[in-house]
């Protein structure tokens, strides 16, 4: 990656778990017969000495905002495994994920009445002038 002199670049060293301003101090460009290097060598608050960022190991980014779109995604993934593994350990653990029901508020529905079946029914006279049904 090139950089510029006096360029302000973002290093976010995951092993202190920081972000770190730093500033393009110095290029070095190197030539030797197998070929040229650039070396870029930069100035971080804290350090007493330059820093090569050919040895630095974590990310190197060149604007605060890009710094915090990378580290959302990252901890986006991270909370997305999390717990989807927990889901995936719920269901070994207790099977398919069961929703309670929901209790309806309001008024219950209205049961239509059935239709009465048609059914064969027998009179018969009781006497006194009273008649009896007498379904089968």
């Amino acid at each position: 990656m090139q950089y510029k002199v006096g360029q302000v670049i973002y290093l976010l060293d995951s092993t202190r778990n920081a972000v770190l301003p730093a500033r393009v101090f110095e290029q070095v460009t190197k030539k030797t017969i197998e070929g040229e290097e650039e070396f870029f060598y930069v100035e971080v608050p804290g350090a007493s000495d330059l820093l090569n960022l050919s040895d630095f190991e974590g990310s190197i980014f060149d604007n605060p905002e890009d710094v915090k779109n990378h580290l959302f995604e990252t901890l986006k993934v991270n909370i997305d495994s999390l717990v989807n593994k927990a889901a995936t350990e719920a269901v070994d653990k207790w099977g398919a994920e069961q929703k309670p029901k929901r209790k309806r508020r309001g008024r219950p529905k209205k049961v239509e009445a059935e239709e009465p079946q048609a059914t064969s029914a027998t009179l018969i006279d009781l006497g006194d002038g009273r008649v009896g049904r007498l379904q089968s």
